[in-house]
């Protein structure tokens, strides 16, 4: 895999205040500056131990994960519903994952 990628816990799983991510690349050298860096910016032990018993628990990543996609199509609905109410022409793209919703304003005649 040659595609880096960078999440963390406080966006994926709604944990503000928790400054714990996870960083992947297929390169030495990047994985080599993020070992440095996350000396100088590790999680206490008290975050390690709950993230750990949290990414441990199998049965509630699943629920957690099927709750949170079920609320975001909710969301989106309830969003795309009062965009297209206030204009028919609105162009709403149908979403693939994340969290945005994307709108084109533009006036096609």
């Amino acid at each position: 895999m040659r595609t880096p990628f960078l999440w963390s816990f406080s966006k994926d799983f709604g944990l503000s205040g928790v400054h714990f991510g996870v960083l992947y690349d297929g390169s030495k050298e990047l994985s080599t500056i993020g070992a440095e860096l996350s000396f100088l910016f590790g999680p206490s032990s008290v975050i390690q131990q709950t993230l750990a018993s949290l990414l441990g628990d199998h049965q509630w990543i699943h629920s957690y994960i099927n709750m949170s996609g079920t609320r975001l199509l909710e969301q989106y609905q309830l969003v795309k519903d009062r965009l297209e109410k206030l204009d028919q022409r609105t162009i709403i793209r149908t979403p693939e994952g994340w969290v945005w919703v994307w709108v084109s304003f533009r006036r096609s005649y």
